[in-house]
C-alpha cells in the first residue's frame, strides 16, 4: 500500500492576484500610449478608437481613473463644452 501524499502547501497558494492583475492592466498602458502620442484627444475619438482596438468601455473608464489619478492626463473641456484629455508633461 502506498502512502498517501498530501498536497504541500507553498506561499504561492497563499497569493491572490493583485487588483492590478485581475483588471485589464495592458489597456492602462494602450490608452496611456494612444493619449501621450496625440497629446489631445476628445471623449468621442478615444470611446470610438477604444471599440476599433477591442477595449471595452468598463476597462476604457477604468484606465483613464487610474491616468488622472496618477496626474499622468488631465480632464478638461474646451469652449464648445466637449470634453477632452490631454496629456501631462513635466
Amino acid at each position: 500500500m502506498k502512502k498517501r501524499e498530501e498536497k504541500k502547501i507553498t506561499l504561492f497558494d497563499f497569493v491572490k492576484p493583485t487588483r492590478e492583475e485581475r483588471k485589464d492592466g495592458g489597456a492602462n498602458v494602450t490608452v496611456a500610449g494612444f493619449i501621450e502620442e496625440r497629446r489631445r484627444v476628445y471623449r468621442e475619438e478615444i470611446v470610438k478608437w477604444s471599440k476599433e482596438v477591442g477595449i471595452t468601455p468598463a476597462a476604457l473608464a477604468r484606465a483613464i481613473d487610474e491616468l488622472t489619478r496618477e496626474r499622468k492626463i488631465r480632464k478638461k473641456i474646451d469652449d464648445e463644452g466637449k470634453m477632452y484629455y490631454e496629456w501631462v508633461t513635466l
